[in-house]
């Protein structure tokens, strides 16, 4: 995933408009059930990664859980001025995700960013992810199957899938194939796998 140029940051304001209002993503939704019910550490710190116009940013921090935003397009850092008020426990981070440290948290959500990595970079990711989460940990996100329409992105197998979770208990799991009309009102027969998992 490579730095937003400016064209290209412009280029995403049509879509952090019309997501901007959406409602957080089931499998994050899911996923802060779980963290309540897995863990009770009083401070917990969460990732949102991939974040966009940052509603599932804005959801993990009216929990009152510290939640730090990132994304690699610059132009967001005027959309969480907007938030910044209103979610004093939300921070945004300007970042590329392959550059990204994480400290040791409680929950990280990758809402549909994954599949723009490149395959080297998916793997230093996901490695990055599991040593980050502690014990009881919560991972939620999506991934792009292999029958996926956009093989221009990183698809996966469920075998790999298999391999990235392998120090993961899956809590929840959605596979759906079939057309789908993405927020840019674009159809396309879409692979999209779904997940909760907790860190073992």
């Amino acid at each position: 995933m490579k730095a937003f140029t400016k064209k290209e940051s412009e280029s995403w304001r049509n879509y952090y408009e019309v997501t901007k209002s959406s409602p957080p993503r089931d499998t994050l939704v899911r996923a802060i059930k779980y963290l309540k019910k897995y863990n009770t550490t009083k401070n917990k710190l969460a990732y949102d990664i991939g974040s966009g116009a940052g509603y599932d940013a804005c959801y993990i921090a009216k929990q009152k859980i510290k939640t730090i935003a990132t994304d690699a397009n610059p132009l967001l850092l005027d959309i969480y001025k907007e938030h910044k008020n209103k979610y004093p426990y939300l921070k945004f981070v300007h970042s590329r995700l392959e550059d990204f440290e994480f400290n040791k948290c409680h929950l990280i959500n990758a809402s549909f960013v994954l599949p723009f990595l490149s395959i080297r970079n998916l793997n230093k990711v996901m490695h990055r992810i599991e040593n980050a989460l502690v014990k009881n940990g919560i991972f939620s996100g999506q991934f792009f199957g292999v029958e996926d329409d956009w093989n221009h992105l990183s698809l996966v197998s469920n075998k790999k899938i298999d391999n990235y979770f392998k120090n993961f208990e899956i809590i929840y799991f959605d596979e759906f194939i079939g057309e789908r009309k993405g927020a840019s009102g674009i159809v396309k027969h879409a692979h999209i796998i779904n997940f909760v998992v907790k860190k073992k």
